[in-house]
């Protein structure tokens, strides 16, 4: 995974992390513009509680690939075809696609052209096993390097283990696609609320099933890592 990547992801996690919720005031002139929206109340006078979810992280992801004026495209048509269901094999989609310009491996001479280079999928809260497993599979099959970016508004003791167990219940049924995969998968995940973020990348040989697991305690409002094991990690 480029260097540059790690900086990126690291600046969304913490404008994540810096985001106010309607109707709060924004902290201070550089505090992020976008804001979470708040559901309806569901009584009378009732509390308001934001809507957490993928789609600010994506946004973040875009303005700063933007800033730098690195080329990008959203919703990206897959190279592979897939059948998540059913047995009709069709394109998917990758939520945002990074390039890069390379020359064309068959063509030494000609110019150079727009290539991908990262795939990014993003997702939030606890999703289902099998929500895992479709996203994934098009990070490892698509031949370029992968991110998985996961927002999580809180966490406790639980939170975290139980997430990354699914991930390696996931890599575990497609091990075929783990063990030939040549490219560089990063899982990155933020917890809104603790101010907190992990990150790893995963690079081949992918030969076994990767030890995901983090031990950490819950203090009050902040995330003490006991053991990293292997994740890079920061409380903002």
């Amino acid at each position: 995974m480029d260097p540059g990547t790690n900086a990126i992801v690291r600046q969304v996690a913490l404008e994540l992390c810096d985001i106010q919720s309607e109707p709060s005031p924004p902290r201070s002139a550089t505090s992020p513009s976008l804001v979470f929206p708040s559901y309806r109340p569901t009584t009378l006078n009732g509390p308001q509680r934001a809507r957490i979810s993928e789609a600010e992280a994506r946004v973040l992801y875009c303005l700063a690939l933007a800033s730098l004026k690195m080329p990008f495209a959203v919703e990206v048509p897959t190279t592979q075809q897939y059948a998540f269901s059913g047995t009709t094999r069709m394109s998917a989609r990758t939520d945002l696609v990074v390039y890069a310009s390379r020359p064309d491996a068959s063509r030494p001479d000609a110019p150079q052209t727009l290539m991908r280079s990262l795939a990014i999928e993003f997702k939030a809260h606890n999703p289902r096993v099998e929500a895992i497993r479709k996203d994934l599979e098009k990070l490892l099959r698509e031949q370029y390097d992968g991110l998985w970016f996961h927002v999580l508004d809180n966490a406790d003791s639980k939170t975290i283990p139980a997430l990354m167990a699914k991930f390696a219940q996931v890599i575990g049924g497609l091990q075929t696609l783990w063990q030939e995969c040549t490219h560089t998968l990063a899982l990155c995940a933020v917890v809104k609320k603790k101010k907190f973020w992990l990150y790893r990348t995963l690079a081949p040989p992918h030969d076994s099933v990767p030890d995901l697991s983090i031990d950490y305690d819950v203090l009050g409002r902040k995330l003490a890592v006991r053991d990293a094991r292997g994740w890079n990690f920061e409380a903002f």
